[in-house]
């Protein structure tokens, strides 16, 4: 499909102008300072920030207020399955570390019991 030159024509003569905004002087951004370039805090929040784990324990007392205590609350059966999945997931962690560990110490050698495949004899 050709565009015929009178529809084109047509379309820039139909009255409608696009307005060209100019932007003065107060309206620009003005130039960060020299002082300004630096965005992070010259001065800490706290005077004393505390320990790692007390730092830890404020944070697991915030996700539990905000999010498991009404997880818990409103959702019984749904914090159930995922404290079983969380249990299992972690038993599988550790099987899998033990097993690694019985390899790197050279206790264990691989075996056809353990699901691997040893090596192969040809």
């Amino acid at each position: 499909m050709t565009e015929q030159p009178e529809d084109a024509e047509r379309r820039e003569d139909d009255g409608e102008e696009i307005p060209v905004v100019e932007l003065t002087p107060a309206a620009r951004p003005s130039a960060p300072d020299a002082s300004d370039a630096d965005w992070t805090r010259t001065e800490p929040v706290r005077d004393d920030p505390g320990t790692l784990g007390e730092e830890a324990r404020r944070l697991w007392d915030s996700v539990r207020e905000q999010f498991v205590d009404p997880l818990v609350r409103n959702y019984p059966e749904a914090a159930g399955h995922l404290t079983m999945a969380g249990t299992e997931l972690a038993a599988a962690l550790r099987a899998l570390v033990r097993g690694a560990e019985r390899r790197w110490t050279g206790g264990g050698e691989e075996s056809p019991e353990d699901g691997r495949d040893g090596p192969q004899d040809s």
